[in-house]
């Protein structure tokens, strides 16, 4: 089932004249993908945004792309791709002739650890779209394809337009298989300035996940999942998890965990708060895992820790 999006944040969007345009409403749900054709006639398509990745290739004509403050002239052999809540804006040029491809799709399509994370290792290819899931000021507003790369990406492109208005048998995975060979082909066609944008891209992903690190420091009595935030971060599972590790040493349970370890240290010394409580204040639900991961780190259980660290207090001798 497509997810729902947050109407609060809708409004906000079309209080400022940005229209969005939802998954549930434009795509499948069974099979979030759709491949299209538009002309000249479609016009101009004024700020938006939407919930779902958009490829546009241009077959022939040019049109204006924005986005932000920045526009750009997308002509024929131009392609671009949009990650979900970008906002960007089409201006149809007057008297030029369109023809535009567009594919348009939810990620698990690709991948359906984007909509039912676990605990499983993703497959290989779920990293086919994290180059191209980037925050809005990475967004490339244009692609130029040449020779054997514009000549493939069209028949692809052909191809999966005939599968998806005729439909014939299997063709999901048509589709499906097509979609991956497509952005196979323009991950080589970026390959030019790969060595660049990765490291300035990955530097984002560490600046993203630095944030992540301190809102799990804020909320970590909170319900913390991987899922929410390697999503908060932009980035795949795969991505996040390797980061994470090397910004931290630890995997992000781990992290998560021994941080609600070391503030219930503290709140162990409070003879007011039982063991229950604290296990709740720290984001442990389960008493019995929290006494069991408590011994496991500090080496006592919460109780002989409270003792000890009383024992200590009256001991100490006064100056």
């Amino acid at each position: 089932m497509l997810r729902q999006v947050d109407p609060d944040y809708v409004s906000k969007l079309n209080s400022v004249g940005i229209l969005f345009f939802s998954a549930r409403d434009q795509l499948d749900e069974e099979f979030p993908l759709k491949v299209y054709r538009i002309d000249h006639t479609w016009g101009t398509i004024w700020d938006h945004a939407h919930d779902y990745v958009q490829i546009w290739y241009v077959n022939k004509g040019a049109f204006d792309h924005s986005i932000g403050s920045h526009r750009y002239r997308v002509v024929a052999g131009n392609l671009f791709v949009i990650p979900p809540y970008t906002v960007h804006r089409v201006d149809m040029l007057p008297g030029e002739e369109l023809l535009v491809t567009g594919c348009e799709f939810m990620p698990e399509v690709i991948d359906s650890a984007y909509r039912s994370p676990s605990d499983a290792k993703p497959p290989p290819y779920a990293d086919l779209l994290s180059p191209f899931l980037v925050p809005e000021e990475h967004v490339r507003p244009k692609v130029t394809l040449t020779g054997d790369d514009d000549l493939t990406v069209r028949r692809l492109l052909d191809e999966m337009l005939c599968e998806h208005t005729e439909k014939p048998a299997f063709y999901e995975a048509h589709l499906r298989a097509g979609l991956m060979k497509l952005l196979a082909v323009l991950l080589r066609v970026y390959s030019a300035d790969m060595e660049h944008d990765l490291s300035r891209v990955a530097g984002e992903h560490r600046r993203m996940i630095a944030q992540c690190i301190n809102y799990i420091h804020q909320y970590y009595a909170e319900d913390l999942r991987l899922e929410d935030m390697y999503r908060r971060a932009l980035v795949s599972r795969t991505t996040f998890c390797q980061l994470f590790k090397e910004m931290t040493g630890k995997t992000f349970s781990a992290y998560v965990n021994d941080l609600r370890i070391r503030r219930a240290m503290r709140l162990l010394l409070d003879p007011s708060l039982t063991v229950n409580e604290v296990s709740y204040r720290v984001g442990f639900n389960n008493v019995s895992y929290f006494s069991r991961r408590f011994k496991q780190v500090v080496g006592l259980s919460p109780s002989r820790y409270r003792e000890e660290a009383v024992r200590q207090t009256v001991e100490v001798p006064r100056r």
